[in-house]
C-alpha cells in the first residue's frame, strides 16, 4: 500500500538479497518513467502547444499572450515553457533572463546483459541502476564541459558510484559498454 517504504540495513539486505552496506527506501513501483507520457498525464485537460517557436511573450492580466514565429497567438493564465537546456536562450530572447541557469552534460552507461552476472533491481544510491530491457542502465555522470559523446571517463565515474558490494556483479570491461548523453538545465 505504501508508495515508499524505509528499510534498515538488515531489512533491506533480507528483502533484496544483496548487502548494499546501508539501509534505504524502496519504491515498489520505482522503474524508469516515460517523461512524455508523464507530462501528458500532468497536463490532463490543459491545452498543449508543442514544438512552437516563441517570438514574444507578455502578460495582460489575467492572461499571458504567446506569439510564435508563424504568427499564431495563444493566451493562457499559466504557462509551462518546456525548452530543456534551451530555456536560458528562450528567456533571454523574450526578455525574462535572470542569468541563474547552469547547463551540464550528463552521461548514462548502457551495459550489455552478458556483462551482468545476476538480475539486479532498480536502485538509487547517489547514482542509479535500472534495466531498460535491452541493457542495464547505470548513471549518471555530470560535467560542466558540454559534450554529446559518451566517454570512458563517464563510464568509470558511473561504475564507481555503485556501492562496492554491487560492483562484483558487473564486468568492469568498458569496451562493450555503450552510453547516452544529454544536456541538463539547473537553476543556480
Amino acid at each position: 500500500d505504501d508508495l515508499v517504504r524505509y528499510y534498515d540495513h538488515r531489512q533491506l539486505q533480507e528483502h533484496m538479497g544483496y548487502d548494499l552496506g546501508s539501509g534505504g527506501m524502496r519504491f515498489e513501483d520505482g522503474l524508469v518513467i516515460n517523461p512524455a507520457r508523464y507530462c501528458h498525464f500532468l497536463a490532463a485537460d490543459s491545452p498543449c502547444h508543442l514544438n512552437q517557436h516563441i517570438e514574444h511573450l507578455h502578460f495582460e492580466a489575467p492572461y499571458w499572450q504567446v506569439h510564435t514565429d508563424t504568427g499564431a497567438v495563444f493566451s493562457a493564465s499559466h504557462l509551462v515553457l518546456a525548452a530543456g537546456h534551451h530555456l536560458p536562450q528562450l528567456l533571454q530572447k523574450i526578455g525574462f533572463d535572470n542569468g541563474r541557469f547552469q547547463i551540464t552534460s550528463g552521461q548514462i552507461s548502457l551495459i550489455p546483459p552478458q556483462q551482468v552476472k545476476t538480475d539486479l533491481p532498480a536502485l538509487n544510491f547517489g547514482g542509479y541502476l535500472a534495466s531498460t530491457g535491452e541493457h542495464l542502465m547505470l548513471g549518471a555522470s555530470y560535467s560542466h564541459q558540454l559534450s554529446d559523446a559518451p566517454s570512458d571517463e563517464g563510464h568509470v565515474h558511473n561504475f564507481n558510484l555503485l556501492p562496492p558490494s554491487l560492483r562484483e556483479y558487473l564486468s568492469s570491461d568498458l569496451t562493450q559498454w555503450q552510453g547516452r548523453t544529454a544536456f541538463r538545465l539547473a537553476t543556480g
